[in-house]
């Protein structure tokens, strides 16, 4: 006769969708395995970018210290600014008496 029963037909049907199921699971597992490989294969390259991000952080640690030391200088040297023209006003003052 040719013709399914409903369940042969659902079990067909159910047949050929697992393979496609199937076949992309395989797929994305050979994706994975390819990803997996190349990591472990590529641990120069990622040594080479964690020395590059460590050094970045480095060259910024250097210069907020410069910064930092360079702010206090110039608070210093204002400071004494500020108490040598105290100290000059003063001895104006006293030169007129």
């Amino acid at each position: 006769m040719g013709y399914l029963t409903q369940n042969e037909g659902i079990e067909e049907a159910y047949s050929i969708l697992w393979q496609d199921v199937e076949s992309e699971l395989m797929k994305i597992a050979v994706k994975f395995e390819e990803k997996v490989y190349n990591a472990a294969t590529s641990q120069a390259y990622i040594q080479s970018k964690l020395e590059d991000y460590l050094r970045k952080i480095a060259i910024k640690m250097l210069t907020m210290e410069i910064k930092s030391k360079d702010d206090v200088v110039e608070e210093v040297v204002v400071k004494k600014e500020q108490n040598s023209d105290v100290v000059g006003h003063r001895e104006c003052q006293s030169w007129g008496k």
